[in-house]
């Protein structure tokens, strides 16, 4: 549904959803030197990395690559 969906693993509930990408996400990862980022690839062929503090917009997208993005 091209939505970044945070969980709440205590609640079991979601936390955070966030219409990231035009298409589907197929990969994300979380910076293991910064708690608050996440990076996700999709089917539109672009990257974006989240501040999970102020998810609004991507703090970075990079865009041009040819095929989607199936690893970060």
């Amino acid at each position: 549904d091209q939505t970044l969906r945070i969980w709440d693993v205590k609640t079991t509930g979601v936390r955070t959803v966030v219409p990231a990408h035009q298409a589907e996400i197929l990969s994300c990862d979380w910076c293991k030197y910064n708690e608050n980022l996440l990076v996700t690839g999709a089917v539109d062929c672009s990257l974006r990395g989240w501040d999970l503090r102020n998810v609004r917009q991507p703090v970075f997208e990079l865009l041009g690559h040819t095929y989607a993005i199936r690893r970060v």
